[in-house]
């Protein structure tokens, strides 16, 4: 009799079969499992379309040192939502500002670069400083700069959470806040890849794309119209993306950012246009305005993309000077 009970207790019996009790709880389970992840990938692509539509949040009427590089700037109401839409498997439609980012993966590719390193000079067509920017896949930054004359490097990297900034001894006398400045700024001018690795994140997809992405009213900006994405929380400073309706690249960028003497200035970009010899829309240099006025010019030279660049490259490195650098205001 002990014996009936101990065999009966290894089984259980459905629709007249004996199943193995512990395969029929290990189905039960692998079923469960699938069901969970099918109704989260489900959750995530219904947050993703509820987050993605389009608000339009009051935009001040001027910021410090647009008028200056940019004098017609106009702001209307977006055209944005006149781009066809997409057939895209299942008959999802996208919303305005997804269709606008589609456009743009597809005039740039940025979304298949996972890697770049971009070496240029700055301060004029006729400087030997040098400067070097990377890039790895999802959200690190690094940025190099060489004064010739001086002698002096400067390194800033990105880890995905904190700047950081290391310097030669010729600059031990930079404060804290001046260095909050130049990684701003250097944030700013390394991620010319953001809006594409923005829109293909983790937290895109987790948390939906108004999280990361917002389109704000449309501008005419240099004769141009342009539509205008705000990027936030994915880097220590948020950025206005000007998208150039023509050709889909982004052709500005401007940010605020608190100087070395606790004032808020506008720091902005001016692209220059990719060279159509790489397939992928890399610009080839850009201006460097602060408060409007120029403050430096950087042009490329070599362009590499998705090279081998270990994320260990942009940590910290164990002698920086600055760390946990927090430039947003």
């Amino acid at each position: 009799m002990a014996k009936f009970r101990s065999k009966s207790s290894k089984y259980i019996y459905i629709l007249g079969e004996s199943f193995a009790r512990r395969k029929v709880y290990l189905g039960v389970l692998s079923v469960l499992i699938v069901v969970g992840v099918l109704f989260g990938v489900v959750y995530s692509i219904m947050r993703q379309n509820g987050g993605a539509q389009v608000s339009a949040p009051e935009v001040p009427a001027s910021a410090p040192g647009v008028a200056a590089s940019t004098p017609d700037v106009v702001r209307s109401v977006p055209e944005v939502s006149k781009i066809p839409q997409r057939p895209l498997p299942g008959g999802k439609l996208l919303s305005p500002l997804e269709r606008l980012l589609e456009e743009h993966l597809s005039a740039t590719r940025l979304d298949e670069v996972n890697t770049y390193m971009v070496e240029g000079t700055f301060g004029g067509e006729t400087s030997d400083q040098k400067i070097v920017l990377m890039g790895r896949s999802p959200n690190l930054y690094k940025y190099r700069t060489e004064y010739a004359a001086t002698g002096v490097v400067v390194k800033f990297g990105y880890d995905g959470e904190h700047a950081w900034l290391n310097h030669s001894r010729q600059l031990q006398l930079m404060d804290r806040m001046y260095a909050e400045l130049f990684a701003g700024m250097a944030v700013l001018e390394s991620s010319f890849t953001h809006l594409a690795w923005a829109y293909r994140s983790a937290e895109v997809l987790e948390n939906g794309l108004d999280t990361v992405l917002e389109l704000l009213p449309s501008e005419t900006w240099q004769g141009r119209s342009c539509a205008v994405v705000l990027s936030r929380g994915l880097l220590p400073v948020p950025i206005h993306h000007y998208i150039d309706m023509d050709t889909y690249q982004e052709v500005h960028r401007r940010s605020k950012i608190v100087n070395d003497k606790g004032v808020e200035v506008e720091v902005s970009l001016d692209f220059d246009p990719p060279d159509g010899s790489v397939p992928y829309g890399i610009p080839m240099g850009y201006q460097l305005f602060v408060d409007g006025k120029l403050h430096d010019t950087v042009k490329y030279t070599k362009v590499q993309v998705n090279r081998v660049i270990m994320p260990w490259l942009f940590d910290a490195p164990a002698d920086s000077v600055f760390t946990g650098l927090r430039s947003r205001p």
